[in-house]
């Protein structure tokens, strides 16, 4: 089966005499061993590609110390190892070992300072990504024209880019998705079941850094069972792929495991390590949420190339056995999909990167579709696949102008329309100046109730970088009784000075509110003590 891709390379791009100039783009694929034929150069082009991504990403990568989970990256990869495991009892989801040991080998180059070096880990797992886009659409389409649609589609895309730029997790979460779908395209190439062993251990891999990796098990399941059934696949190699692939999850059972002999409860455990404290299982639709997601789509694909995935229904490989591939990667993209639309958390856009570097290779196999039939259209591609860089350079003035405002908090130094809706992050100092100035303004040995969006900056420079040691941040407080925390704890009974971020609700303690006489000190809030505590307890 696996020789015949060679053959049907020419066939399949044979339309008419136009079809035989499109195929020009495409060199002769060489004979491998074992009569298994690959485009030529096809590691060259992921190496080209992989460069250029990167290049791009490092340029407009963010400097420095950020905030929100970025923040919170950065100071556990910093201090990593060992991972925050035992502080996490409830949220061993969230703990990425994965991640944290690969963007820990970022923090030893000779550049910057070590939060941009793990941004910087980010830029090249993005650029892995667009890589693997683009090599994984020749292989099911033949055509670089169409590659390098779908893989812009992705990397010149809001979202993908502005979390290539930054330190987050998920952007290793694409990396691993797009390597396991490429691995499982090269078997249906080749045949040789090291790329099936290897498609297996990524994934594993994959859910070491983020339980979103389990969405695409299932899939790969299915096509297992399809290629067991035609003799492509023997019991043996399967066998062989599930050992690759529990190793692949060993980072993440480890921490499991030690969960396990320390808590008395299973259950707690398994939840903590499969959904957290989050609602994963969340089933209500509403209008606004449709809303929001149609947002995000629209943010992502601004000239609505998103639509050539749909098309891509009707297209097919130009490798018959890279048939069931396809139906693996539409239904990854819808299961990732479905996954990110219902879930209700305030940063819900962040889980559509790795549903983004799905859809690149369905985007890519669409134009293909199109490009078969009206040959100037791979011209109109790749000016709608490049084109979002203008939109973006537009849209937050356009945003401000029209009074679009969705952001829900503003914060000095950081302008929501600059930081939200444009991708890039170069110069973007605005977290360090704010944290200079916190610092400035809090006396010695004060506590600072500071919210989750800012507290990991300030406990980076704290305890990175060796500032102010003297000052306790207090972030997690829903869960503390004040009176006991202000009055003879944290506070020692009111002598140690009090200070808010914020006052605005949400960020902000509500009984230190409510109750409390509130003083701006520069760029932070002065608390002076109740009078008198109320009778009930004080939340």
């Amino acid at each position: 089966m696996a020789s015949r891709a060679g053959g049907r390379y020419t066939a399949l791009l044979m339309d008419g005499a136009e079809s035989r100039e499109i195929d020009r783009e495409v060199e002769e694929p060489a004979e491998l061993a074992g009569g298994a034929r690959l485009p030529r150069h096809l590691w060259r082009d992921w190496l080209i590609v992989f460069v250029s991504a990167l290049v791009l990403y490092v340029a407009t990568c963010a400097p420095d110390v950020l905030m929100s989970d970025s923040g919170v990256y950065q100071l556990r990869v910093a201090a990593f190892p060992p991972t925050p495991a035992k502080a996490m009892p409830e949220g061993l989801v969230h703990v990425h070992p994965l991640y944290l040991g690969l963007a820990k080998v970022f923090t030893y180059l000779p550049v910057g300072n070590i939060a941009y070096r793990v941004n910087l880990a980010s830029s090249f797992f993005g650029a892995v990504s667009v890589a693997s886009i683009f090599v994984s659409v020749v292989l099911l389409t033949g055509s670089r024209w169409a590659a390098a649609i779908g893989a812009m589609s992705v990397g010149l895309g809001h979202t993908f880019w502005a979390y290539s730029v930054i330190a987050e997790c998920l952007t290793l979460a694409a990396a691993c998705l797009t390597a396991e779908l490429l691995f499982l395209l090269l078997f249906a190439h080749t045949g040789h079941s090291r790329w099936y062993m290897a498609a297996a251990l990524v994934n594993g891999l994959s859910i070491s850094n983020h339980m979103m990796g389990t969405l695409a098990t299932p899939v790969y399941a299915v096509v297992t069972i399809v290629w067991l059934v035609r003799g492509r696949l023997s019991w043996l190699e399967v066998l062989s792929a599930l050992g690759l692939w529990l190793a692949g999850t060993s980072f993440y059972s480890y921490i499991i495991l030690r969960a396990l002999l320390d808590s008395a409860s299973v259950a707690s455990v398994i939840r903590s390590a499969t959904t957290g404290p989050w609602a994963v299982t969340n089933t209500a639709i509403s209008a606004s949420l449709l809303a929001r997601v149609a947002g995000f789509l629209a943010l992502q694909y601004p000239t609505l190339l998103i639509v050539l995935a749909i098309v891509a229904l009707w297209s097919r490989p130009v490798n018959d056995d890279a048939g069931p591939v396809k139906w693996v990667v539409f239904g990854v993209a819808v299961i990732h999909l479905v996954f990110a639309a219902r879930f209700p958390v305030k940063d819900q856009y962040v889980f559509f990167v790795a549903p983004y570097a799905c859809l690149g290779l369905l985007v890519g196999l669409g134009a293909w579709a199109v490009i078969k039939r009206w040959r100037w259209t791979r011209w109109a591609g790749l000016v709608l696949a490049i084109a979002p860089v203008g939109v973006y350079m537009v849209l937050p003035s356009a945003a401000r102008r029209v009074g679009i405002n969705p952001f829900t908090r503003e914060l000095p130094y950081r302008d929501p329309y600059e930081f939200f809706l444009k991708p890039w992050q170069q110069g973007y100092y605005g977290v360090r100046r704010f944290t200079e100035e916190t610092f400035s303004a809090l006396p010695p040995n004060a506590v600072l109730f500071a919210d989750t969006t800012v507290a990991a900056a300030l406990l980076y420079v704290q305890q990175v970088e060796g500032k102010r040691a003297d000052l306790t941040f207090i972030w997690a407080w829903e869960r503390l009784p004040l009176e006991k925390l202000l009055y003879s704890t944290f506070a020692l009974r009111w002598r140690r000075p009090v200070y808010l971020i914020s006052t605005q609700k949400g960020y902000a303690p509500a009984a230190l509110v409510r109750d409390c006489q509130i003083v701006q000190e520069g760029i932070v809030y002065r608390v002076m003590p109740p009078r008198r505590y109320p009778k009930t307890p004080w939340q």
